[in-house]
């Protein structure tokens, strides 16, 4: 854990935190990738006084409720996020949870996509950035498309021809960037709202 500011220092720690945490989901290419989490997590939680890196090891118990409450296929059981936190001013008044970010890879058609998903309490999408996109271009969805998952919470709605269009000419990468929200908003509730514990 470490403290923002205007050193350098906190900027290359949270780089070389992400960059492990995307080797180890094999994203690529990693050096372009990091770069976007890093401005991402700044963007999307700016009252951040810091960031913890996480690694979990789902139960059994978790992967249940996980693909329970998402309804998609569990990618892994090893999953990687990132909290923002902001410190409370005063002796004894610890830290307030802002939100967490999730790292998901996926298989698009034949090629991985790797996306950053942010989520807010109580549970709603702040935030989805694409950080590796190794299909055609033509097939990956557009920043006014992610749009339209901010706010969302884990419920029917969240599905495509619901609340979420699909994009013509870009299906299965609109289907893989709602499924991993979902996930995203699972985990979530599992491994933050709940504190990771097995229910």
């Amino acid at each position: 854990m470490w403290a923002s500011g205007s050193s350098s220092e906190p900027r290359r720690r949270l780089r070389a935190l992400i960059v492990a945490a995307l080797a180890a989901t094999s994203a690529a290419p990693v050096c372009a990738a990091d770069v976007a989490a890093d401005d991402a997590l700044r963007s999307t939680f700016p009252g951040a006084g810091r960031f913890e890196r996480e690694t979990a090891f789902l139960t059994d118990s978790q992967s249940e409720r996980v693909a329970a409450l998402s309804g998609v296929a569990i990618q892994s059981r090893i999953v990687t996020y990132f909290t923002a936190h902001r410190d409370e001013e005063g002796e004894g008044s610890g830290s307030a949870l802002l939100g967490a970010a999730f790292i998901d890879t996926h298989l698009v058609r034949t090629k991985p996509e790797t996306l950053l998903i942010s989520i807010e309490p109580p549970g709603k999408i702040r935030g989805v950035e694409v950080l590796s996109f190794l299909e055609p271009p033509e097939y990956r969805v557009s920043e006014r498309w992610l749009r339209q998952l901010v706010e969302r919470p884990l419920d029917d709605e969240l599905r495509l021809r619901r609340a979420i269009r699909t994009l013509s000419g870009a299906t299965l990468s609109s289907r893989s960037a709602t499924d991993a929200s979902r996930r995203a908003l699972a985990l979530y509730e599992v491994l933050v709202s709940s504190s990771g514990d097995d229910e």
